[in-house]
């Protein structure tokens, strides 16, 4: 029975659901990662929400490089809700430019 799982959703009709076999995995070991060294963002000492429109506005050249991500929302910061609207935020900015 590896791959069956089973619908605890409703214990009236408890279906098991077959799940094809995992082909490939990958994770992420931001703790160990010197790059980030964390998982979230947050605003330390001496910064401010500032520092959110700043990353989030269009850089370089034609303001053509859009940040995205959790980091990049002032409302949502370290949320699953923020990386996602920041994605759709900027995947609107980059769909606008391309009709124009």
């Amino acid at each position: 029975k590896g791959n069956e799982i089973t619908d605890n959703n409703n214990d009236s009709d408890n279906e098991n659901i077959t799940v094809p076999p995992l082909i490939d995995l990958y994770y992420t070991r931001w703790c160990k990662d010197e790059f980030s060294l964390g998982s979230y963002s947050c605003v330390t000492v001496g910064s401010s929400g500032l520092d959110y429109n700043n990353l989030r506005r269009p850089h370089g050249i034609n303001n053509c490089l859009l940040m995205a991500g959790e980091s990049t929302v002032r409302d949502f910061p370290g949320t699953v809700n923020g990386a996602y609207s920041s994605g759709v935020k900027a995947a609107n900015i980059i769909s606008k430019n391309l009709m124009n």
